[in-house]
């Protein structure tokens, strides 16, 4: 967009702002007639507010629901996401083993202790 284009643009969003709001945004920002929106689950969502929207949703989803999600957004066929899998993979098995073993293993895994006699 050239520097003209650019100013008529910023004009007519002046011209716009100037004009009563017709809706909200999810945030409950307003919305004035002639802007661009996107619709969702959460409400409208401005057309250059998509990358805050996206902060938004991916800070409200639990632990659980961002590594489906990953899992859902990587190809195993494309080097780097098998590398950020392997990575992903490795911290949740230090995580998960340091976690076990604060609970104790034998808690953890419900194990019976008991004395070996001549058979089992």
């Amino acid at each position: 967009m050239d520097y003209q284009t650019a100013k008529v643009f910023d004009q007519a969003k002046e011209t716009t702002k100037a004009e009563k709001a017709i809706a909200e945004d999810y945030q409950g920002r307003n919305i004035y007639p002639h802007e661009m929106v996107f619709v969702s689950e959460d409400g409208l969502i401005g057309a250059d507010d998509t990358a805050e929207y996206t902060l938004y949703k991916v800070t409200k989803m639990t632990a659980t629901e961002k590594i489906k999600a990953i899992e859902e957004l990587t190809s195993y066929t494309v080097k780097e996401d098998e590398e950020i899998m392997k990575e992903i993979h490795s911290m949740l098995n230090d995580m998960l083993l340091q976690k076990i073993s604060r609970v104790g293993i034998v808690d953890y895994f419900e194990l019976t202790c008991q004395e070996v006699e001549d058979s089992l």
